[in-house]
């Protein structure tokens, strides 16, 4: 008797803002230079209230690229140091996944959009700019 093995279903994460398209396309023209490691990073930084510039608690995925000690945040069109950025977005390193251009192409194809594919941005809490972003 032969057993029939079953497929295991793929859960198909949902595309999100613009900011995970810009960051893709910025990582893919930065990184074929392969003497800087660069990585596409999806995070989860708090929102500040643009007048007051105080937390507004609000959690929200977003994508940027880091490189050395800098990010280029392409939604902002700024790059700015690190441990600024990180500072100034309330990013805990915990909820930070970082991947290699290799890494960040094949998951555009599996899940045809650009972000974001781990679970662990997909927390009840975390807002997005743009629900229905795809490729």
């Amino acid at each position: 008797m032969v057993k029939k093995i079953k497929k295991k279903k793929r859960r198909k994460s949902r595309a999100r803002g613009d900011c995970f398209r810009l960051s893709f396309n910025f990582l893919d023209a930065l990184g074929r230079d392969k003497a800087v490691e660069v990585y596409l990073v999806h995070g989860i930084p708090t929102l500040r209230d643009e007048r007051t510039l105080e937390s507004t608690g609000k959690r929200y995925g977003h994508a940027w690229v880091e490189f050395v000690d800098f990010v280029f945040d392409s939604a902002a069109n700024m790059m700015i140091p690190k441990d600024a950025y990180y500072e100034e977005g309330q990013i805990d390193e915990a909820e930070v996944v970082r991947y290699t251009l290799d890494e960040a192409r094949k998951l555009v194809v599996e899940h045809e959009h650009y972000g974001p594919w781990d679970e662990r941005l997909e927390a009840e809490d975390i807002v997005y700019a743009n629900q229905g972003a795809k490729k």
